[in-house]
């Protein structure tokens, strides 16, 4: 069984759909869906501003981050999240291609 983690925050009087499988949320942002499904006032990354999906990275005027699991663990950081606030940039395959802002959660 798949542990989903849903956001709990409410627009305009509807709640969030977004929803995170629990591989998704511990290797992009290192949280445990086992942790947060239990947190009553939890939102998601992308409603905290702190989403690092290729989406919203292009959003935000930034380059897509692609997949960078496997870049941010084999330099040893938890998640993808981690590694884009501790080193401010975004890798791939070891490069630095550009400069991006990703702001630490304010809720957990």
């Amino acid at each position: 069984m798949d542990i989903m983690a849903h956001c709990n925050n409410m627009k305009k009087d509807k709640q969030c759909t977004i929803q995170y499988c629990h591989k998704c949320l511990l290797n992009r942002y290192g949280e445990k869906a086992e942790e947060v499904s239990v947190v009553e006032d939890w939102f998601c990354p992308k409603c905290r501003d702190n989403c690092n999906c290729s989406f919203c990275m292009k959003k935000r005027g930034h380059k897509p981050t692609g997949i960078l699991v496997h870049t941010s663990k084999s330099i040893g950081f938890s998640s993808v999240s981690e590694m884009l606030l501790a080193r401010g940039s975004d890798y791939q395959s070891g490069k630095v291609i550009f400069r991006v802002h990703v702001f630490s959660p304010s809720i957990i």
